[in-house]
């Protein structure tokens, strides 16, 4: 595996097409590419949107886990920074984090390049 591309989407469903629609444009390099080196790992309170999308793999953010991301604040960017956290804890490094308005024109392979 050369790494992984992070997503985390919540809330309101117009975060969930713009993520759709970056995911998708990833998913159609690396089939027009013939690879399968890198996952897509995506975040979500939804993640059945995203279960049935090539080399993605969803992890389930309930409501409480995003509240506890938070923090006592509940500051809504730090959410990205444990996203990253629990994500090189669990899938290990490389890996490269999104926004959900990405559109990709190339695969991000000197990024992931350690």
């Amino acid at each position: 595996m050369r790494g992984s591309i992070v997503y985390h989407v919540h809330g309101h469903y117009g975060f969930y097409q713009q993520a759709r629609f970056s995911i998708l444009s990833l998913v159609d390099l690396l089939k027009k590419e013939g690879r399968d080196d890198i996952r897509i790992l995506v975040y979500a309170d939804r993640p059945e949107e995203f279960a049935h999308y090539p080399f993605t793999q969803t992890i389930f953010m309930d409501s409480r886990q995003v509240l506890a991301w938070s923090g006592p604040f509940r500051y809504v960017h730090r959410v990205k920074l444990e996203v990253l956290n629990h994500a090189i804890g669990a899938f290990g490094l490389p890996l490269l984090y999104v926004d959900g308005d990405t559109r990709w024109l190339r695969l991000p392979d000197e990024p992931m390049d350690v």
